[in-house]
């Protein structure tokens, strides 16, 4: 506890450091760094609200990601810097935290503003960006911020509330969890608790415990078919039909019908649309209920995919871009009256060659299905959040940069899962050194991309452009490594 108090002290000296010279900018004319200044003693503040956090003796795994989060995850140290004084402390409103989530990320981006100079504007002037009243009314807060800390003595919190903590900061960074965090009923609850926000955190963790546990023994129920225990419960009751589509293989009928002769509970057939498209039949048991179908259901469909990407290295999806190179139906030229082809170059699009889904694709998707854990783990969340903004990027809306960085955190998350990361901290947190083993012709960008996606993430100048290319060749980093640990899993089954 000593060390805790320690560290924390540390922060709230420097976050009075910079609260200082944040005075000192803006005495002398220079608002957007005083800003900067002001934004970083938030940060620090939040940053000492994370270490006493993240020091859980018992959650060893999150109080490590939590602790990376406190170095590197500024909006993250804003929100708990505005938010965590008051846990436990005061009532709070669902809307209260939603306040600070916008107002964590808003003080962090207009940060930004205020001290790059944006190369995509003609005229940038980062001074011009922030105010004297905005740097003023930030340092105020910061000011007050920085007050209570101080007067803030470090409390034991109890065991489950320190693990509650510890859960809601990893969950609360889940783009799917959050969804349910956030929901009607979770803010009916709390509402019901007064705004105990510690009471409502271990109302959250117990909820998403209950639904894993049961997600995890219906599945494994379904999958194992033993039979020997309640031939009732396993008699199929729930067919659920799916359809993906690829951009990277065609689907030719025989090769599937080769898999759906020796499986009859998931069944691949190719739709009868031009695009290629794989419908899925899956078959789910009775001891399923109706309120648990969706979420079940879900979740293996989600496995089933991400698997099948992973085994092909290709791309299915519920659905893929459609307006890739252009946005209009036609252009005109009036004075000629000829039509006009005009599009962006290179086309929102990867040659993925001509490829055919085979049965050795299927099968070997479908072993892999069978080895990745029930509990669909953080590193195939983030993969298949990838994936899906793939799907969503067109000249609408651009995602190769964030495509890009996903891809990079679902192989962190990777390692850390198959406990990789010791490997390669030895060797000073190089990701290369693992991919000498696994597939030489990868260590190219397996060079490269870790280095761009960090600088991404920090927001430092990047020099090359992200192309899908890039997000593909980054895909395929992840899905060899996948490949790998599994492959390990299934040949010490064999032995």
């Amino acid at each position: 506890m000593d060390n805790i108090q320690a560290k924390r002290l540390h922060c709230i000296q420097h976050a009075n450091n910079m609260l200082n010279a944040s005075k000192i900018m803006l005495d002398n004319g220079f608002p957007n760094i005083s800003y900067h200044l002001a934004t970083l003693s938030l940060e620090e503040i939040g940053k000492s609200v994370m270490i006493v956090i993240g020091h859980v003796d018992a959650m060893e795994a999150q109080k490590n990601k939590i602790l990376k989060q406190a170095i590197e995850d500024h909006p993250k140290k804003i929100f708990w810097a505005l938010w965590g004084p008051i846990v436990g402390k005061q009532p709070i409103t669902p809307k209260e935290i939603e306040h600070y989530k916008y107002l964590s990320s808003h003080i962090h981006q207009k940060r930004m503003e205020g001290i790059y100079v944006d190369p995509n504007e003609v005229n940038s002037e980062p001074h011009e960006k922030i105010s004297i009243d905005e740097a003023s009314s930030l340092i105020s807060l910061v000011e007050a911020r920085v007050r209570m800390e101080e007067a803030t003595k470090l409390r034991q919190l109890d065991e489950n509330i320190k693990n509650a903590l510890c859960w809601f900061c990893d969950t609360e960074k889940d783009p799917l969890k959050i969804r349910y965090i956030y929901s009607e009923e979770s803010r009916s609850k709390l509402v019901e608790l007064k705004g105990n926000v510690e009471q409502w955190i271990l109302w959250l963790k117990q909820q998403f415990d209950n639904a894993d546990k049961k997600s995890k023994e219906l599945l494994e129920l379904e999958l194992t078919r033993t039979g020997e225990h309640d031939k009732d419960k396993l008699m199929d009751k729930w067919k659920i039909k799916w359809k993906l589509v690829s951009c990277s293989h065609n689907i030719k009928q025989q090769e599937l019908d080769k898999f759906n002769r020796i499986n009859n509970k998931i069944q691949f057939n190719r739709g009868t649309s031009e695009d290629a498209q794989l419908i899925i039949t899956r078959t789910l048991p009775k001891a399923i209920t109706l309120q648990q179908l969706h979420r079940i259901a879900w979740d293996d469909a989600r496995m089933l995919t991400a698997a099948i990407n992973i085994a092909i290295k290709g791309y299915f999806w519920w659905h893929i871009p459609r307006d890739i190179s252009k946005f209009y139906d036609t252009i005109t030229d009036v004075e000629s009256k000829a039509n006009v082809k005009t599009e962006i170059s290179p086309q929102l699009s990867v040659d993925w060659g001509n490829k055919v889904l085979t049965d050795n694709d299927i099968r070997t998707a479908f072993m892999y299905y069978s080895y990745i854990p029930r509990k669909v783990p953080n590193f195939i969340d983030t993969y298949l959040m990838a994936i899906s903004l793939m799907a969503k990027n067109d000249i609408h809306t651009r995602f190769e940069r964030t495509i890009f960085v996903y891809f990079y955190n679902a192989l962190l998350q990777a390692i850390n899962f198959y406990k990789d990361y010791m490997f390669i901290k030895a060797c000073n947190w190089d990701i290369v050194k693992i991919f000498h083993s696994i597939h030489p012709d990868l260590i190219k960008m397996a060079t490269l991309y870790p280095k761009i996606a960090k600088d991404v993430m920090h927001n430092r100048v990047v020099k090359e452009e992200i192309t899908l290319t890039d997000c593909v060749g980054f895909k395929i980093l992840f899905d060899q490594y996948i490949l790998h640990k599994l492959n390990d899993l299934v040949n010490s089954d064999k032995h």
